[in-house]
């Protein structure tokens, strides 16, 4: 029997809109937060422990629409948390 892991408000243009200007802000901050080389081996940590929990992660996670594995999806994620300097 499935159970609810989460349960998330739904929201609307205007709560997306203030969300991406606090993601920003927040971006701004992380900037100024750490050196690069600190801020690539938190990235790099997050990627490993998300690799190294993959299983659990792809079993645990599921679209709630459809109900299959976001495994497809989650080796693209842990990509995006490799430091690359610009």
């Amino acid at each position: 029997m499935a159970k609810v892991f989460t349960k998330a408000a739904r929201g609307n243009k205007e709560d997306v809109k203030s969300q991406l200007i606090a993601a920003h802000e927040a971006f701004k901050t992380w900037l100024k937060l750490l050196p690069a080389g600190e801020k690539a081996t938190v990235l790099n940590k997050i990627a490993d422990i998300m690799e190294e929990n993959l299983e659990n992660v792809s079993e645990t996670l599921k679209t709630i629409d459809k109900r299959k594995a976001l495994s497809w999806n989650l080796e693209l994620q842990i990509y995006h948390f490799v430091y690359r300097p610009l």
